[in-house]
This record gives structure tokens, C-alpha cells and sequence, in this order.
């Protein structure tokens, strides 16, 4: 995948929470898609579904893609909470459910965000501590 970038853009790391000036990653943009490449190792960030995209995954026999809707994903993740953000990534006026992770010491979560009621976003959130 990293060979197909539609786009590699290294940061300002100054900018970047947490990171640090000797930082090396990039972050890795395709189709929707966005990785930090850090040490020769794509992590997922996120991912933006657009109406025509065939982006997909599957969890517990359902289809997460730009058709999901809200009340179908409360069915599978009842635990999750509301989240405080109503914008990502240039979208805004959205409504957004947190799921924490279940591994031990692991204060990451996924973000689902939902727009008229549909899903239009994954994010892999940790929180910034630097």
C-alpha cells in the first residue's frame, strides 16, 4: 500500500502532540485512508467513507461503510459514548460515538463519526499526553 500513496506528507513535528523533533514518520494517505508510517510500520489513523467509496470491514456480521446506520451501530456497540467532537477532518455539524479499547492499559478508543445519521469516519483515537 505504501508504494500507491495518493499522498505522503511528513509533518512538522514541533506541531504534532506528542511528537518529538527527531521524530521519522510520515503519514501515508490512499483512497480514504490514513496511516502513519513509523519505523517501517503502517499504523491506521482513519478512515473517511465517500458515498461512491467500496471502503468496508465487517464486525459481528455487519458491514461498517458509508450506508451504516447510527442505530444499527448502537445495536452492536451499545457501551459506547457519546463523544465531545461534532467535526473531523473538514466535516463538521457530526455526532460521534467512542468505543474504548478492551486491552489492558490501553487508554486508545475508535471513533465513529455520524453525519445525517450515516456513518462517515473511523478514527483510532489516543489521547495526547506531550
Amino acid at each position: 500500500m505504501y508504494k500507491k500513496a495518493d499522498s505522503i506528507v511528513t509533518p512538522d513535528y514541533m506541531k504534532e502532540c506528542g511528537a518529538y523533533e527527531e521524530e521519522t514518520f510520515q503519514y501515508y494517505y490512499h483512497k480514504g485512508l490514513k496511516y502513519e508510517m513509523d519505523n517501517g510500520v503502517l499504523n491506521f489513523r482513519y478512515v473517511i467513507f465517500k458515498p461512491a467509496s467500496p471502503l468496508y470491514f465487517t464486525y459481528k456480521d455487519m458491514r461498517f461503510d458509508g450506508k451504516t446506520k447510527a442505530k444499527d451501530f448502537d445495536k452492536i456497540f451499545p457501551e459506547a459514548e457519546n463523544w465531545e467532537s461534532n467535526e473531523f477532518e473538514n466535516m463538521t455539524r457530526l455526532k460521534a460515538k467512542k468505543v474504548d479499547s478492551n486491552i489492558p492499559d490501553d487508554d486508545s478508543s475508535w471513533i465513529f463519526y455520524f453525519k445525517n445519521g450515516l456513518l462517515v469516519a473511523i478514527q483510532w483515537f489516543y489521547p495526547c499526553y506531550g
